[in-house]
């Protein structure tokens, strides 16, 4: 038998919002002045829906980056899978060493960025899909895709990346509404299974 398991990352397998560890990490308390009052008119842009969702989170983790002390960020990107493993859930831990040994296929969908969640990832054989960027000269992040991976955008990067057809059971996992979508192609759905 052939399954998939369709994983959110944060606030799912971690206890931590990914994106904000690492930047809180990097900045420290500068973080909630960037995060929370300098970033007040992208968000009232959101609010009055000048701009997309996904629009305001580039320019949000842009400004972040761009804020954050360049040798810093990148100690933090090269060693980002062991600053991940201290953010991942005792059970959901578990449970991936345990699908793994049933040689299930799992799929790590998150609206995360991938500078962040990729070399844990890989260490642990995972397959990734998040939001992919680059940090250019100017310390700003590029996203390399026009949509977010959330809500219907994760279901976008499943098709493009697997064939779900292909699979006898098909088992999705998550901890937000921007989940639910990714649930409706599964036959069994798991909310906040780890907390």
């Amino acid at each position: 038998m052939k399954n998939l398991h369709l994983i959110d990352f944060d606030g799912t397998l971690s206890n931590k919002d990914s994106s904000k560890f690492f930047f809180k990490t990097c900045l420290g308390i500068k973080f909630y002045y960037y995060y929370y009052v300098y970033s007040f008119g992208l968000i009232l842009k959101y609010f009055l829906r000048v701009e997309t969702e996904f629009e305001i989170k580039k320019k949000r983790y842009s400004l972040l980056a761009k804020k954050s002390n360049k040798k810093k960020l990148q100690y933090l990107i090269q060693n980002s899978d062991k600053f991940v493993e201290k953010i991942i859930r005792p059970k959901a831990r578990l449970f991936l060493s345990n699908k793994k040994k049933h040689e299930d296929e799992i799929i790590i969908v998150s609206a995360g960025l991938s500078i962040f969640l990729e070399k844990w990832a890989e260490k642990n054989s995972l397959d990734l899909l998040t939001n992919e960027v680059k940090i250019n000269n100017s310390n700003e992040l590029e996203f390399l895709y026009t949509y977010d991976c959330n809500n219907s955008g994760k279901v976008k990067r499943i098709n493009n990346h697997v064939n779900i057809k292909a699979f006898d059971k098909i088992y999705a996992y998550g901890d937000s509404d921007g989940d639910f979508e990714m649930f409706a192609v599964a036959d069994d759905t798991f909310y906040k299974p780890f907390n």
